[in-house]
């Protein structure tokens, strides 16, 4: 939608009626442009570039959107089942959640209740525990003890 307004010349009286016209125009082309201001009920196809982030209320879902800037979603982002998270160069495709077996990859994240369940409540003595020292633990190691070796 291109903006079309009264054109003046230095030296021409203008009118406010013509003035009035030229806001009401803008005003117009502000609130209908994508881009230009706050929109409700929008939809997008294709790729969408913010250069000076985005804001969102309610759900956001999100297929191909670049921002660079802040983007902030009061409400929620989804990313649907089968999309990849890029954060930090990492394609993120999976959350393991509590009680889900261990995926040993790079392209996985933990939820806290999958945290506890591998490494905290697992094991045949009731837990794990974490040692941080430069030899083995006097005691020895039990099944899914972990030993982080300061020694080198």
């Amino acid at each position: 939608m291109a903006l079309s307004v009264n054109d003046f010349t230095a030296g021409d009286v203008i009118t406010a009626s013509a003035m009035n016209t030229n806001f009401a125009a803008i005003e117009n082309y502000v609130n209908s442009s994508p881009g230009m201001a706050a929109l409700t009920g929008a939809t997008f196809s294709g790729l969408i570039t913010a250069n000076g982030g985005i804001t969102a209320s309610g759900t956001t879902a999100v297929g191909t959107t670049n921002v660079s800037g802040l983007m902030t979603c009061n409400g929620g982002l989804t990313i649907q089942d089968g999309d990849t998270f890029t954060f930090n160069g990492v394609g993120l495709t999976a959350i393991q959640t509590g009680g889900e077996a261990l995926a040993d990859n790079d392209t996985s994240i933990m939820t806290a209740g999958h945290i506890i369940d591998e490494f905290v409540q697992s094991g045949t003595d009731g837990g794990t525990t974490i040692y941080v020292a430069s030899s083995e633990p006097s005691s020895g190691l039990k099944t899914n003890d972990i030993w982080l070796d300061t020694s080198s």
